[in-house]
């Protein structure tokens, strides 16, 4: 039986290992680009992520919530302030305060 194709799948996938058929008969080998970092990338990637989590450690509680909560949840500074229960001033406030402190202890580090 014939499955369904999902919407924007291709009609009918190309083989690797084939290639791809030319008019002349013969096939043109596929390159696959690697989508992965370098290794030296993937490094510095994990060394600013530690760096990063040390510095979020340092944070006290009310303004690492914000943080996390506004950058790293996505959350709207409407969504912050209903959820940590403080007006959206107040939240704009905190976070501009803990983006400072995250600044300075990412210097530390």
């Amino acid at each position: 039986m014939k499955r369904r194709r999902h919407v924007g799948e291709p009609a009918q996938f190309v083989s690797v290992e084939q290639g791809i058929p030319t008019q002349d008969g013969s096939t043109t080998p596929v390159d696959v680009a690697d989508e992965t970092r370098p290794a030296d990338q993937r490094l510095i990637d994990d060394s600013l992520d530690d760096r990063l989590r040390h510095a979020l450690g340092k944070l006290p509680p009310p303004y690492r919530m914000i943080v996390v909560m506004r950058e790293m949840e996505g959350l709207s500074t409407r969504e912050v302030a209903t959820v940590a229960g403080i007006s959206e001033a107040n939240v704009k406030t905190r976070l501009r305060r803990a983006r400072l402190m995250l600044r300075r202890h990412m210097e530390d580090v």
